[in-house]
């Protein structure tokens, strides 16, 4: 069964989005051989009176989806939140599984029932593997 499989490319890639100039022509023709397109269109940094957009979100064209600029503090790059639309997940498989509960009341009774047991058989035996 073949399984389609989804990229998204993402990073800082130093291409200034804002602009358009031959490197950013460049990328965007070589992305565009695989159906992806650039996502990102807002500002991203702004430091010292200049401003860049130069970490960017590369998807595939054919997918539904909203990109918006977040701050979180933790940069001087603002954060590109990337958001799915009509995502379909696959279906998961559930299992269950039993968990043994270990604590001194149930090591007590395990002991208790070893005791109970008739170990003749085990130890009169000859097989010894």
């Amino acid at each position: 069964m073949y399984k389609k499989m989804e990229f998204i490319i993402c990073g800082d890639i130093n291409i200034n989005y804002l602009h358009c100039h031959n490197r950013r022509q460049q990328l965007d023709n070589l992305l565009a051989t695989y159906n992806f397109k650039s996502t990102v269109n807002f500002l991203i940094r702004i430091i010292n009176g200049s401003s860049t957009a130069i970490d960017n979100i590369f998807i595939d064209l054919s997918r539904n989806f909203t990109t918006n600029p977040f701050t979180n503090g933790l940069s001087d790059h603002d954060t590109q939140l990337l958001k799915l639309v009509d995502i379909i997940a696959p279906m998961q498989e559930f299992t269950s599984c039993y968990v043994r509960n270990i604590n001194s009341s149930t090591i007590y009774e395990y002991q208790c029932k070893l005791r109970l047991e008739s170990w003749e058989d085990i130890f009169e035996g000859s097989d010894t593997l």
